[in-house]
């Protein structure tokens, strides 16, 4: 029996001594594949990433992709949505793209000085809708005088310097 005890002490020394390196090692393995898989998420130089097909709803109502190594969203389009916008600027009011191009005629009395007729502005425009129906349209607006584009009422009310307001009812 002495002999049995003494065997069983042994085997339960080195049943520990085995418990705790097989606890080493896994935790070893553990630590190096953690190790691995963070670093692996910066790519290789030269490596192709393949992004998935996400994509982002932007606030004038288009999408934009995933691109780039780390496969980002793309930037979404610059466009403003105050009703304001300088030649070549372009805003979105009302489900309306507004981009003025060029001004056309600016008959318009200086200030300071007594006119007979007061003149005019007109201002070559593209307006796009949002519903996607139609193409751009490049189209001369009047200062002071609406017109109905896709159901909407759009009007140049303001123009100061090269800056130009707008309304879309």
């Amino acid at each position: 029996m002495k002999v049995f005890s003494k065997y069983l002490k042994c085997y339960n020394k080195d049943m520990k001594s085995i418990s705790i390196k097989l606890f080493v090692i896994l935790v070893l393995v553990l630590l190096a594949g953690t190790l691995f898989l963070s670093t692996r998420k910066q790519p290789i130089p030269g490596e192709q990433v393949a992004c998935t097909m996400e994509a982002k709803l932007c606030p004038d109502g288009s999408y934009v992709g995933r691109s780039g190594p780390r496969c980002e969203f793309a930037e979404c389009p610059g466009v403003a949505t105050s009703n304001t916008a300088k030649i070549g600027g372009k805003i979105l009011l009302n489900g309306v793209y507004i981009t003025p191009k060029e001004v056309v005629e600016d008959s318009r009395c200086s200030p300071n000085v007594v006119c007979i007729w007061a003149g005019q502005l007109r201002l070559l425009t593209t307006l796009k809708s949002t519903s996607g129906t139609s193409n751009d349209q490049d189209i001369i607006l009047t200062l002071g005088k609406s017109l109905t584009f896709e159901g909407k009422t759009v009007e140049l009310t303001n123009a100061v310097g090269t800056t130009f307001t707008f309304q879309v009812k």
